[in-house]
């Protein structure tokens, strides 16, 4: 697959974006800064089955010039991640 950047915060080197993949997983969510566009932040959590598999996200959107990275991280991901557990409880 061909990486291409579409801001330049884009990551477009394979190594780099498995590294960052990496830290999701440890993490618990993603979130992404003016990587997909410019002015964009972007968080997601992972929603999960019974099993404890990963089977869906649910994210939240602002923009850049309205928050902050750390605002989104103590404001938005707790509301975030409280809304994932209860729709995981729900799932099959």
């Amino acid at each position: 697959m061909q990486m291409v950047a579409r801001t330049p915060k884009t990551i477009t080197d394979p190594d780099e974006l498995l590294m960052q993949l990496a830290k999701v997983r440890r993490q618990g969510y993603a979130l992404i800064n003016e990587e997909l566009e410019l002015g964009l932040l972007s968080m997601a959590v992972p929603l999960r089955d019974r099993s404890g598999r990963v089977v869906a996200a649910i994210n939240v959107s602002a923009q850049a010039r309205q928050t902050s990275v750390d605002h989104m991280k103590t404001t938005y991901l707790p509301k975030l991640q409280e809304a994932a557990q209860r729709i995981s409880a729900l799932m099959p």
